[in-house]
């Protein structure tokens, strides 16, 4: 498509920081979530993160990401505090205790010995 008119330069050149903030900052409501759309608001998405990518802020949506990577990452988290806690001892006492006479002073005691 030949373009007649020139597009306008603050739409291909885009905001900086200070500029999104400054116009976020005329909502009223600043509660209200922030998302983010290619198709001027027909689809919109969350903003799940933010991140420089080279000299830019990107704003991303992350929907996606937790169906892959993200369940990766949390894997080898749990694998890792499981590693790292410590092993739990049983304690249910008498619990496969054999019998060999008189218990010493302070030891657990077998069924036949309370």
């Amino acid at each position: 498509m030949k373009v007649k008119h020139k597009i306008p330069k603050w739409v291909t050149q885009g905001k900086s920081i200070k500029q999104l903030i400054k116009e976020l900052k005329t909502f009223e409501d600043q509660n209200s979530e922030v998302r983010i759309s290619l198709d001027y608001g027909d689809k919109h998405s969350p903003i799940s993160m933010v991140g420089k990518i080279g000299k830019y802020c990107v704003l991303m949506c992350a929907e996606s990401y937790h169906l892959g990577e993200w369940q990766e990452f949390m894997d080898k988290a749990d694998a890792k505090e499981k590693s790292a806690a410590p092993k739990k001892k049983s304690k249910t006492p008498n619990q496969s205790m054999e019998h060999r006479g008189e218990p010493a002073a302070g030891s657990p005691r077998c069924s036949c010995h309370r």
